[in-house]
């Protein structure tokens, strides 16, 4: 083990004692506890250590503050097995609302709902999952790469279907438009009423194009990529 990281083990260790403690770890890498008195990103942080000293930081020196840690749990949590690994759980029904599938992760968890329309959260783990693992295996990453395609596609789809429809509609209104409606019977060009079928036409497309993406949902891409990072894990 490196040094920071068994220095950070015996601190965490020394700490575990303790119910729950303030923790400040500075840009110059010092790890302490004390009690955070005031904060201000802007300016200076306040705290008063163990031996009742109180003491000022600059702002720039402070590179993280953590307040009520519960050093125990945070000892259990961080050196399990499980706390690498991705934890998937299937999205519920319950008392008339929906509870979305999630991805829970180093102890936080990620909503993974895959409908249209809701990509950008699953999105947002994949690139998180991604920085934090550079060196994340094949073949993961051409599952993420695999679903993340087929969510593009899907949102690309429904929305050209919304454009058909938008399209379809002026075109449809055309011939009202152009109408001739001073005589009976009303007389229509004949180029008004080609452009108002185009128009139909248009609007039936984009109905076809919203209504084969609407209900696709790509969750069995969820249990299949968890399963593959936590196998390629260690």
């Amino acid at each position: 083990m490196k040094k920071p990281g068994l220095f950070l083990l015996m601190f965490l260790i020394s700490l575990s004692a303790l119910a729950a403690q303030d923790v400040i770890v500075l840009s110059n890498g010092t790890i302490f506890t004390a009690e955070v008195l005031s904060y201000d990103a802007k300016t200076t942080l306040t705290v008063q250590l163990p031996d009742k000293v109180v003491k000022e930081y600059r702002s720039s020196e402070v590179l993280a503050i953590r307040t009520g840690l519960a050093i125990n749990s945070l000892i259990t949590q961080t050196f399990s097995p499980a706390w690498e690994q991705i934890t998937y759980t299937k999205g519920t029904r319950a008392n008339g609302y929906y509870i979305p599938s999630r991805f829970t992760w180093r102890g936080e968890r990620y909503s993974m709902e895959t409908q249209w329309g809701m990509e950008s959260q699953v999105f947002e783990f994949f690139q998180t999952l991604e920085a934090e693992k550079p060196k994340l295996d094949d073949e993961t990453k051409a599952l993420i790469a695999e679903l993340k395609a087929r969510m593009i596609r899907q949102n690309q789809l429904v929305t050209g279907g919304l454009l058909s429809e938008a399209a379809g509609l002026i075109l449809t209104l055309v011939p009202f438009f152009v109408m001739e409606d001073s005589v009976d019977p009303v007389v229509i060009p004949d180029w008004a009423l080609w452009v108002g079928v185009g128009g139909i036409t248009l609007n039936v497309a984009g109905l076809g194009m919203m209504a084969s993406q609407l209900f696709v949902d790509y969750e069995s891409y969820l249990p299949r990529i968890a399963e593959s990072y936590n196998r390629h894990l260690f």
